[in-house]
């Protein structure tokens, strides 16, 4: 199969556990993109959050934030923007508040919080680099038209709970965990799938013709969707056992391997 675009998460699948990806990544990325192949980063980030790590890889690509809830191209203008309004964006948190668990609002470019000192927000800021605009939410809510996704952080059994309770309480939304302690509320027309099939038609690539890379319940739909779907081998069990093929894990340089692999490139790393 000839590859001519690459879709990956970032978060557990190019980045290792310090959050940064490997000079093997970054060198077999870059390789790639001087190939004419788009390297498409996909994550549940804003767009702020996935410009850090293209900085760090040294591409210039489109990019799909919120698991597909917006893709911008390499300029940063929209092609697509698929969300809720703010009004049950408000009443959403309003019942997530009752349950004690940490909840943010993300639309655009803009990442809303009630309090920058909670714990769970200063984690997130360590790991995205991105400082939120904190105050009372309806204010900073104040004319904004869509929201891309709401972020919910708690202990895992409680979000485990949480994501279960809202998908009974509320219709039309993507309710999923990201990762164990983060649970994502979405628009249900947002997908990483629908992403990576929109961008492919939009740049005239066959789907047949891509890959991606995942580590998650959230990349499930991506790795179903593309001609070849590696889940990492730090994934959950579930999400391996459903993809096509598994990579070596997020700490072993594993998407760098998978291309080099494909590609016929030499790895240095055997």
């Amino acid at each position: 199969m000839e590859i001519k675009i690459v879709f990956s998460d970032i978060d557990g699948t190019i980045l290792n556990k310090r959050h940064q990806p490997s000079p093997k990544t970054v060198e077999t990325i870059q390789r790639l993109c001087r190939q004419g192949r788009p390297f498409v980063l996909v994550s549940a980030r804003m767009p702020r959050g996935i410009y850090t790590v293209q900085r760090q890889l040294g591409i210039t690509q489109p990019i799909v934030a919120y698991s597909g809830g917006l893709i911008l191209d390499e300029k940063g203008e929209p092609l697509l923007s698929l969300g809720f309004c703010p009004s049950k964006a408000l009443l959403i948190k309003s019942y997530v508040d009752t349950q004690g668990a940490c909840c943010s609002v993300y639309t655009g470019d803009q990442w809303l919080v009630d309090d920058q000192s909670d714990p769970w927000i200063r984690q997130e800021m360590h790991i995205t680099q991105v400082t939120p605009e904190e105050g009372r939410m309806d204010d900073l809510l104040k004319g904004v038209q869509v929201v891309h996704k709401l972020l919910l952080m708690d202990e895992a059994p409680r979000i485990e709970a949480l994501e279960q309770d809202l998908k009974r309480r509320f219709e039309g939304l993507r309710i999923y965990r990201s990762k164990a302690t983060y649970l994502e509320v979405m628009d249900e027309s947002a997908s990483k799938s629908g992403a990576v099939k929109e961008l492919c038609r939009i740049k005239g690539i066959p789907v047949e013709q891509s890959v991606s890379f995942g580590d998650h319940f959230n990349d499930m739909d991506m790795l179903a969707a593309t001609g070849m779907g590696f889940a990492m081998a730090n994934a959950p069990k579930q999400v391996r056992e459903a993809a096509s093929h598994v990579a070596k894990s997020n700490e072993e340089d594993g998407v760098a391997r998978a291309i080099c692999a494909l590609m016929g490139w030499q790895d240095t790393r055997g």
